[in-house]
């Protein structure tokens, strides 16, 4: 996989995509999909998020995930407010 490719998935709103490169090795890639993950307002998003930030092998993976997932939650807690 080209890395552009998970530039594609994140314009196209390509969750599965994104979340089937953060099951690869590469841990390039796994970042630059937990980033694109950081840009959708979506609870599965937020616990996926939650999930990386613990459990993957690359801190730089988990760092990402960490300060997504505050982003995420932040996002879906401002739409919820009136």
């Amino acid at each position: 996989m080209a890395y552009g490719d998970i530039e594609r998935m994140r314009q196209e709103g390509d969750l599965k995509g994104l979340y089937g490169v953060l099951e690869g090795e590469d841990q390039y890639a796994r970042r630059m999909a937990t980033e694109a993950l950081c840009t959708f307002c979506d609870e599965a998003v937020a616990e996926k998020l939650a999930e990386l930030k613990f459990q993957d092998t690359d801190q730089r993976v988990r760092d990402t995930a960490t300060r997504g997932h505050a982003q995420v939650v932040a996002a879906l807690k401002s739409r919820e407010s009136p």
